[in-house]
């Protein structure tokens, strides 16, 4: 007799806890999920005791889309109906971090971790809300110090994001065509310094600051197409994907133009020099 693989409780624990690398991360994705749900403006809210992430994008407009795609983990999406996801699980990291509660049309769903373990309550909502509404207040109440480094953290990772995201009623992202940058082609934005880390973003999120002895430069690179990256979107897959492998490219002639240009031997060139000496490349 065939049977279906089961998911242990514990494996959830870890998709929950092992992706929540900090709660700027975790709010992130919640900014993702509502970009992919095509919405078009996305309004965040975050104090020492709490938040809320408010959208007007497509929502859970069933109870089947409520069983299939919240209260289960690593259902895959369909080929080009998410710019970020993939197997969504993403949502789980605030989970770490706050009792949640989920509004979207006429349901609510309500999760808390700490003393309900690994399940939800879902509702019906007697005024449906048109989007996603998601609200939560920390487990830990957040230092001042720890809350101003939180809203920083935020305003960095959505630099770039091409829908308006507005952080405690003010814009924090910029548009990427409105930029002026040193080059751009049907692959990403390139602008080249001479020193600091090169800021790479995939589709307007920080994924990660290069040091500049990578590069020999520092800069910025927004891809417009999406990079691969793995599961918790901390790093680049350098060696497989071709997006990147077309960016790496250029960014590197670019930046060893520069130094030819400016006649320059800075010190993020010599350093990059360096390690190609010592690597042996």
């Amino acid at each position: 007799m065939r049977n279906d693989f089961t998911l242990d409780p514990n494996i959830i624990h870890h998709i929950i806890h092992s992706q929540a690398g900090s709660i700027g991360k975790a709010l992130i994705e919640l900014v993702m999920n509502s970009m992919d749900a095509k919405a078009t403006e996305i309004r965040l809210t975050v104090t020492p005791t709490g938040f809320s992430c408010v959208d007007d994008g497509q929502g859970f407009s069933s109870k089947q889309e409520v069983l299939e795609y919240f209260g289960r983990f690593g259902t895959p999406h369909e080929e080009g109906d998410a710019t970020f996801g993939r197997f969504r699980l993403g949502r789980g990291q605030i989970m770490a971090y706050a009792p949640t509660v989920w509004r979207s049309h006429s349901w609510q769903m309500a999760v808390d971790t700490k003393t309900m373990g690994y399940a939800y309550d879902l509702e019906d909502l007697l005024h449906p809300v048109l989007g996603c509404e998601i609200t939560g207040s920390w487990y830990d109440p957040l230092p001042q110090t720890e809350y101003l480094g939180l809203l920083q953290e935020i305003r960095d990772l959505v630099r770039y994001t091409p829908v308006p995201v507005l952080l405690n009623d003010v814009r924090i992202n910029r548009i990427p065509h409105e930029e002026s940058w040193d080059y751009e082609d049907g692959f990403a934005w390139y602008r080249v310094r001479e020193e600091g880390s090169v800021s790479i973003f995939n589709q307007g999120i920080l994924v990660r600051h290069d040091a500049s002895h990578l590069w020999g430069a520092g800069g910025v690179l927004v891809s417009k197409q999406a990079l691969g990256l793995n599961v918790s979107r901390t790093e680049i897959l350098r060696k497989t994907d071709p997006v990147w492998k077309h960016i790496e490219g250029v960014f590197r002639r670019m930046a060893g133009s520069l130094v030819r240009t400016e006649r320059r031997n800075t010190e993020a060139w010599r350093t990059h020099c360096a390690h190609l000496l010592v690597s042996g490349a």
